[in-house]
């Protein structure tokens, strides 16, 4: 306690120095004129005035009141000059109520509280006014932990923990709301690292969520580098989400006209981290001519250095390809292709079954001629007048009409002549009713062409069969 005294008198005499050599006014200890604690002890002014602390005649620290703050800011501010430290180190000071940060002695070695009033006020608000090129920081902390794990900043909030926002002017090439870089030769690095873990089957967690709209281009997420991922990688699809759907064809002549190519990347874009070695894929322009929605234009963004702002690489504008686009139309010219497979396989099963039936007609046309050469053997035999019997159609082959001409005999009931493929299949079927010898005429109108037999029934017995040739 009588250390920290001594450290009190040691500011306060500090300060009626300064007081006295830099500023005109007189300042009140203790009680002052607008009604402060009497108990208490306190430099300050009676009117709306900045005070400020100086050392070999530069301002190190300057108190403005809120009836003359910067900007708009409705609260006391307090302005650290470039060059000025504070160690709080072994500050110790009792709470207050009130609306100001307050420092007390805890573990982390500083620690400020805020009893806030009202909504958008600040726990603590520090305030930096660049007015040269070089770059500044608004807030600056260095953890040099020799074991355990060290953090820069650890924030916690109801909603945010951490709320960072960009606002950079037109001069500034590039504004980041958050950016991460990790350093360090060992162990593994995380530029930047999302983790959201909740049990709860009333919650939805998103380990990193990006969105970019309303710019000239606009990526929710740009990766220069491998990307890697052990669970699923789903895009948006429901039916809910689309309109004008129409089938999709013709994807079979279009995958075949693209052209695969191997090629490896050019060594001056290394800075994109493109990958290295032998590559196999397609060339964007080429892919433009044939599916134009599957190619973007894109953009690799300029790289500046965090700390001086001075540009690494410059941007780079390249054309991109949807290869997952690329799979419904494969999916697509398969079944194309497939219905193509089918179409050849019916062709050649018909095919199959042309050479039987040729070789059949073959075969029939043999048969014929036997037939032929029997009947002129037998033109001179006698028939007998009480039995049954079938004559050659005439002509054959026949391609309008042909007569065949049978016996019936008094003692038959039922008499037919049937007609029959290639196949045994029956095709007509003529009754008879006379007897003696009759004359049967036929067209050509039920029969495709193709050789056919023709048998005489009686009674329910074949009596003979004939073969006739159908040309049309």
């Amino acid at each position: 306690m009588r250390k920290l005294i001594s450290r009190w008198l040691l500011v306060f005499f500090v300060l009626i120095f300064f007081t006295n050599v830099a500023h005109t006014q007189n300042w009140i200890v203790g009680t002052n004129s607008f009604g402060a604690d009497t108990s208490a002890k306190s430099i300050g002014t009676a009117g709306c005035n900045e005070f400020q602390i100086k050392t070999n005649n530069k301002i190190m620290l300057r108190f403005i009141p809120e009836c003359k703050t910067p900007g708009g800011v409705k609260a006391p501010v307090i302005l650290m000059q470039d060059g000025a430290v504070f160690d709080l180190s072994n500050l110790k000071s009792v709470p207050l109520s009130g609306h100001g940060g307050l420092i007390k002695d805890s573990v982390d070695g500083a620690y400020l509280e805020a009893n806030l009033p009202s909504t958008g006020a600040a726990g603590m608000l520090i305030r930096t006014i660049q007015t040269t090129k070089f770059d500044v920081f608004g807030l600056r902390t260095q953890v040099l932990p020799s074991l355990g794990v060290g953090r820069g900043v650890y924030a916690e909030g109801g909603k945010y923990g951490n709320y960072s926002i960009a606002n950079g002017s037109t001069s500034i090439n590039s504004c980041y709301g958050a950016y991460g870089n990790a350093l360090g030769t060992d162990g593994t690095r995380y530029g930047t690292y999302g983790r959201a873990v909740n049990s709860s089957s009333k919650v939805t967690n998103y380990g990193v969520f990006g969105i970019a709209s309303g710019g000239k281009t606009n990526y929710a997420g740009y990766f220069s580098g491998d990307l890697e991922y052990t669970g699923k990688l789903n895009g948006v699809s429901d039916r809910k989400f689309k309109e004008n759907i129409k089938a999709y064809t013709g994807a079979l002549d279009k995958v075949k006209s693209l052209q695969v190519k191997s090629y490896t990347f050019k060594t001056e874009y290394n800075f994109m981290n493109l990958p290295q070695g032998n590559q196999i894929g397609l060339i964007a322009q080429d892919l433009e001519k044939v599916f134009p929605e599957l190619v973007s234009n894109s953009i690799h963004p300029a790289d500046f250095n965090p700390e001086t702002n001075e540009k690494i690489s410059d941007e780079v504008s390249y054309k991109g390809v949807n290869y997952i686009g690329l799979i419904p139309v494969l999916i697509q010219a398969i079944k194309e292709q497939q219905t193509e497979i089918e179409k050849l396989q019916n062709i050649k099963t018909e095919n199959a079954e042309l050479k039987v039936e040729v070789a059949n007609l073959s075969k029939q046309m043999e048969d014929i001629k036997k037939s032929i050469s029997a009947m002129k053997q037998s033109n001179n035999t006698e028939i007998k007048k009480d039995e049954a019997y079938l004559e050659q159609n005439t002509p054959n082959p026949f391609s309008e009409e042909a007569v065949i001409k049978y016996f019936v005999p008094n003692n038959a009931d039922k008499v037919t002549i049937a007609v029959y493929d290639y196949k045994n299949r029956l095709v007509a079927s003529y009754p008879i009713t006379g007897k003696g010898n009759l004359e049967l005429t036929i067209s050509t109108e039920p029969f495709t062409s193709g050789t056919y037999m023709y048998e005489l029934i009686v009674d329910g017995k074949k009596i003979d069969s004939k073969k006739m040739v159908v040309t049309k």
